[in-house]
């Protein structure tokens, strides 16, 4: 091996991740996974969220653009030998701490890395969506020159994706420029974003704590906090949340918050949701710029019919 073969990369925990050459296969966690499908770099397979239902494929579910990878679970079902079966040469994943590697235990971490390369991006409290991106596609770039095989896309094909790469990238500036216009237009909006957590309370989503919620601050939304010790999450009670008066609820939608039908009689949540439009919400959601553009549009949209007399 000379010295212009190593790979090498800094992650968001501090770590030089390094390798014999540029890795070619990746195993990724399903949010980064889609991030480089974006940039044009696919992966081997893919492992889902801790939050995901046992047996549940949210590649299938959610991630339409990877739905043809190879799912290894997630939690506790996810093991070192499902991961070593995909052949990887890198794995990544996200980190909401600058330390832990999303959906990859301590005990999964240990067995992985002395073998494995393992990189982290992160995503949590303190990070704008534009260095999460801006990270993504350092990263794509440092693992494209591993595509230029026999496989690879010839050169107008290649022009195809950079045209593609330019149109969702003014599509997701222009759904941050409607965003601010619509957040101008309705100061008073208010809006929040929970996670049902029983009957008796929610998690309310802290905006600095969540890249999409920060820039939904950062565009004029008037968002909806309580103090709290937690960075990401405050825990409160239904009746407390419906004293805040949302206008606008953002609900977390994944498989462990809490179903609309077991909170049916709960008042306070009868309330807010008759009082307030409730979108959806994943806290998880992939930072392609389609799927942002998505959900900044939907907000925008809401916005507007809440400020509409």
């Amino acid at each position: 091996m000379v010295a212009s073969d190593l790979w090498t990369f800094r992650d968001d925990r501090g770590q030089e991740v390094t390798a014999a050459r540029t890795p070619r296969r990746l195993v990724a966690y399903v949010q980064a996974a889609a991030v480089l499908a974006e940039h044009g770099v696919p992966v081997a397979a893919v492992f889902g969220s801790p939050h995901d239902e046992p047996g549940t494929d949210p590649v299938e579910r959610e991630t339409p653009g990877l739905r043809d990878v190879a799912y290894l679970g997630a939690g506790a079902e996810l093991t070192a030998q499902d991961i070593a079966r995909a052949e990887p040469e890198l794995l990544v994943t996200v980190t909401y701490d600058g330390e832990r590697l999303y959906g990859i235990g301590p005990d999964l971490h240990k067995a992985l890395e002395p073998s494995l390369p393992l990189v982290a991006l992160h995503v949590g409290p303190g990070t704008h969506l534009a260095d999460v991106r801006h990270r993504f596609a350092a990263l794509a770039g440092t693992l494209g020159p591993a595509r230029q095989d026999a496989t690879a896309p010839p050169a107008t094909g290649q022009g195809r994706e950079k045209g593609r790469g330019q149109e969702q990238r003014q599509g997701l500036d222009g759904s941050v420029g409607r965003l601010g216009g619509a957040a101008q237009a309705a100061p008073h909006v208010g809006v929040l974003a929970l996670s049902p957590a029983g009957t008796g309370q929610a998690h309310v989503a802290r905006p600095a704590g969540w890249p999409l919620l920060e820039e939904l601050t950062r565009a004029g939304v008037r968002m909806l906090d309580r103090p709290a010790a937690g960075a990401s999450w405050a825990t409160c009670g239904w009746e407390e949340l419906a004293g805040l008066e949302p206008d606008v609820i953002l609900r977390d939608i994944r498989a462990n918050a809490t179903p609309d039908a077991q909170l049916a009689d709960v008042a306070a949540w009868r309330r807010m949701s008759r009082r307030a439009q409730v979108l959806s919400w994943n806290p998880e959601l992939p930072f392609t710029a389609d799927a942002v553009a998505s959900f900044l549009d939907a907000v925008a949209d809401a916005l507007h019919r809440a400020a509409t007399p």
